[in-house]
C-alpha cells in the first residue's frame, strides 16, 4: 500500500517471517510459488472488535436509544451459554477467512491468553484490556497493571488498554494511566463521542445514560463538554498508540487538536457499518482525512455488525462515497490500521511482517485497488509471518 500496483511480480520472504524485497519480474528459483491469476495484498487490520459476540447471526437492533441498546448488550453477555473464548477463537477463525491478518481486540472479562488459537491459525492481536470503573480510579489503575503485567503471552500478541467510555469510566482515571510508566507504554483504546446519549450526560448530566448511570450508583457531578476532552481525549496522548474508537461527534476543534504537532500517534477508527446500523449523523472521516488525522477501520463486533470482515466494510464506504478512490479506501483497511496500532505490517515492503492475502476479484478493469473492492471478490489464500495460515 506504499506503491503502485505490480503486475507479475515476486515477493520474496526471509526466514523469519518478513519481507525482503518486492519486484517486477517472475522468480524461477527452487520454492519460488506461482499463485496464479489472483491479488497479492496485505493482510487487512481491523483496528476494532468485540470478538466476544461472534456467535451471533444478527446484529441487536438499535431501534430505541443508545443506552436500550447498550442495556440489551449487557443483558445478551450475561444470557449466552458457552464460554467467552470460544467466541473469541470464532471470530479470530472468521477473521482470518476474511483476509484480516490483524485485529486490535477489546478483552473483556474471562479472556485467556493461554486459550488463544494457536498464532499460525488466527490473526495478530492487539488486546485492550477493558476497564470498566465508575467509582475507584486506584482500583482502575492496578486492573490496568494486572493485565499488561501478564507471561508467558503468545507471539503475536500485543497487550494494550482500553478505559472503556465516559459513561462507564471514573472521569480520574484516564488521568492516573498518563502518569504510570508501564500504562503509557502500551496502546489504548477509548470509545469517545460515540453518541448523542454520551454527549447529553458529559455536557448536561442528564438524558438515557444519566439515568443508567444514577442507577448503578455512578452519578457524576462536574460536567461540561470541556471536562470530556479534558478528562478523556486528552490523555489519550500519553499512551503510546491512542485510539479514538468511533469519534462521530468529533468537531472542528477536536479535529484542530488532533491535527496538531506532537499528536501523531492518535489515530480514530471508524466502524462504518455500524455506524450506520445506529444512525448516526455523517460521520467526519473526510474532513479528518483532510486535516491530516490518521483515519483507520474497525469492525466493531457481531452486536452491531453482520460480520467481521475489513474488505466488507470497504465495499460499503465504496458504495457510499464514490468520489473516494479505492486505492485510499484500501488503505484505510491495510497500512493506516497497522499504524494506528503501532505493528509491523499491513505493506508489502522490505521490512514488513509476511502477512498477506490473495484474492481473485469479481472483474478485471484496470483498475486493481477497485476490482478489490468490486462485488464478488474471494479471499483465495491467507498468510501469517510468512507460513499460509489458509
Amino acid at each position: 500500500m506504499d506503491g503502485p500496483p505490480i503486475h507479475g511480480g515476486t515477493v520474496e520472504l526471509s526466514p523469519d517471517g518478513e519481507v525482503s524485497a518486492v519486484h517486477d519480474r517472475a522468480d524461477a528459483r527452487a520454492g519460488a510459488v506461482d499463485l496464479g491469476n489472483v491479488m497479492l495484498l496485505p493482510g487487512f487490520v481491523n483496528c476494532h472488535a468485540h470478538l466476544e459476540f461472534s456467535d451471533f447471526e444478527t446484529p441487536i437492533p438499535a431501534d430505541g436509544t443508545f443506552a436500550d441498546w447498550i442495556a440489551a448488550t449487557v443483558a445478551a453477555r450475561r444470557q449466552r451459554p458457552g464460554d467467552v473464548m470460544d467466541r473469541v477463537n470464532r471470530g479470530l477463525t472468521e477473521s482470518l477467512a476474511a483476509g484480516v491478518t490483524t485485529v486490535g481486540e477489546i478483552a473483556t472479562a474471562g479472556w485467556d491468553a493461554g486459550r488463544l488459537l494457536p498464532p499460525g491459525q488466527r490473526p495478530a492481536l492487539v488486546a485492550f484490556g477493558e476497564l470498566i470503573q465508575p467509582h475507584d480510579p486506584p482500583a482502575g489503575l492496578a486492573a490496568a497493571r494486572c493485565f499488561l503485567d501478564a507471561a508467558d503471552d503468545p507471539r503475536g500478541l500485543i497487550r494494550g488498554l482500553s478505559p472503556h467510555a465516559p459513561y462507564s469510566v471514573h472521569p480520574a482515571l484516564p488521568a492516573l494511566l498518563a502518569a504510570d510508566p508501564a500504562a503509557t507504554a502500551a496502546p489504548w483504546a477509548i470509545h469517545l463521542l460515540e453518541s448523542a446519549d454520551e454527549l447529553e450526560l458529559m455536557t448536561h448530566g442528564a438524558g438515557p445514560l444519566a439515568d443508567a448511570m444514577s442507577r448503578l450508583g455512578a452519578t457524576r457531578g462536574d460536567f461540561g463538554a470541556d471536562r470530556l476532552r479534558r478528562d478523556f481525549l486528552e490523555p489519550l496522548a500519553a499512551a503510546a498508540q491512542g485510539l479514538i474508537v468511533h469519534g462521530n461527534r468529533l468537531t472542528r476543534d477536536d479535529l484542530r487538536w488532533l491535527a496538531a504537532p506532537g499528536r501523531e500517534r492518535l489515530s480514530v477508527i471508524y466502524c462504518p457499518r455500524t455506524h450506520a446500523h445506529f444512525g448516526h449523523p455523517p460521520h467526519p472521516w473526510l474532513a479528518l482525512r483532510d486535516a491530516g488525522v490518521r483515519v483507520a477501520i474497525g469492525t466493531d463486533g457481531r452486536g452491531s455488525n453482520p460480520d467481521l470482515s475489513v474488505l466488507g466494510e470497504l465495499q460499503f464506504l465504496r458504495s457510499r462515497f464514490p468520489q473516494v478512490g479505492a486505492d485510499e479506501l484500501l488503505r484505510l483497511g491495510t497500512s493506516a490500521g497497522a499504524d494506528a496500532l503501532g505493528v509491523g505490517c499491513g505493506r508489502l515492503a522490505p521490512g514488513a511482517r509476511a502477512d498477506f492475502c490473495a484474492v481473485r476479484t469479481g472483474t478485471e478493469t484496470g483498475d486493481p485497488a477497485g476490482d478489490v473492492l468490486s462485488q464478488g471478490t474471494k479471499i483465495t489464500g491467507v498468510w501469517r509471518n510468512g507460513r499460509r495460515a489458509l
